[in-house]
């Protein structure tokens, strides 16, 4: 465990983000001082940019990489070279610069998209750099699993602190809404909302509907990176989450039933989807960090809903 760790001064970047905002109101209500926590401006600051990245990072802090590029599947990843690129960059500016002026911790949030495809299920994390990802979303992942060699590189030559946190699909209020660039449980509220408001007697979601994801409550993710920030761990990733499939036809159908819509569902079967299954195995995370996922999936689309209601009225 880091020691005074309270009154350690944190960066985060992708503090301005869904899931920042929520990391940096969790750590308030931790008791540390916002005027511990540097958020970076993406219009002040490039991550891609070693200057701007050695203008930022100072000795002692704790830095929390949270900053990415990545959209969903309806933003059409035609950025190939840009997501793995942006993605692998930053990190890389932030391990070796860190390293340089002398950070104390490095904690990087990944996702679910970093493991190959043909790894088995439930994924863990000793899997995770054997294969690589591949579809759509190989990109972003093969970028990110830049940082993940680099944690492993920089901690072995110069016994840096890094740990990796893997989340599956994130989902809270405060997500992205934009049909264009949401994922899917933002993106299935907005649609059987708009539905419902134009009195429209179907939607149409991509996919069969038989391909299962697993789903973390934002506020769950913020505590599993408050977590891992403050306490030391063996191993240099972990996976976040509750090891729990949903199959998208039962998160549609549980979305319609909680927003009380009564149309149908016209799922567009040739539309691009991912992989089958996709859901982690969480064992480590509980035993190294003592985390468990405190939000019911019901219970979390619930509050999501709730606060899109409000913002849409």
């Amino acid at each position: 465990m880091i020691s005074n760790f309270k009154k350690n001064k944190f960066l985060i970047t992708g503090g301005n983000g869904f899931l920042g905002k929520h990391v940096i109101k969790y750590f308030i209500s931790k008791k540390i001082p916002l005027e511990n926590i540097k958020v970076p401006s993406t219009s002040t600051y490039d991550l891609r940019i070693q200057s701007d990245v050695k203008k930022l990072l100072k000795k002692g802090q704790i830095v929390i990489h949270l900053a990415s590029n990545v959209g969903g599947l309806g933003k059409g990843l035609k950025k190939d070279a840009d997501y793995y690129y942006d993605n692998a960059i930053m990190g890389l500016n932030l391990i070796k610069i860190g390293k340089d002026v002398g950070i104390k911790k490095f904690v990087g949030v990944g996702s679910i998209l970093q493991y190959s495809s043909e790894a088995k299920l439930p994924l863990q994390e000793n899997e995770i750099l054997q294969g690589n990802p591949s579809g759509i979303t190989a990109p972003y992942g093969l970028g990110k699993n830049v940082i993940l060699h680099s944690s492993i590189f920089f901690k072995r030559q110069y016994n840096l602190d890094c740990i990796n946190l893997i989340l599956p699909n994130l989902y809270g209020p405060g997500d992205d809404f934009n049909p264009i660039s949401s994922h899917v449980v933002a993106s299935l509220i907005h649609k059987i909302y708009t539905a419902k408001t134009n009195k429209m007697k179907s939607i149409n979601v991509w996919g069969n509907g038989m391909v299962s994801r697993e789903f973390l409550f934002v506020k769950d993710a913020a505590e599993a990176i408050y977590l891992a920030s403050k306490n030391s761990t063996k191993s240099f990733v972990l996976n976040i989450g509750s090891g729990k499939p949903t199959t998208i036809k039962g998160l549609a159908y549980e979305i319609c039933k909680l927003m009380k819509y009564s149309g149908n569902i016209n799922w567009e079967s040739t539309k691009e989807t991912g992989v089958l299954a996709n859901f982690l195995e969480t064992s480590l995370s509980k035993s190294e960090l003592k985390f468990s996922c405190k939000t019911k999936l019901t219970d979390g689309l619930k509050k999501t809903i709730n606060w899109y209601m409000k913002i849409v009225k």
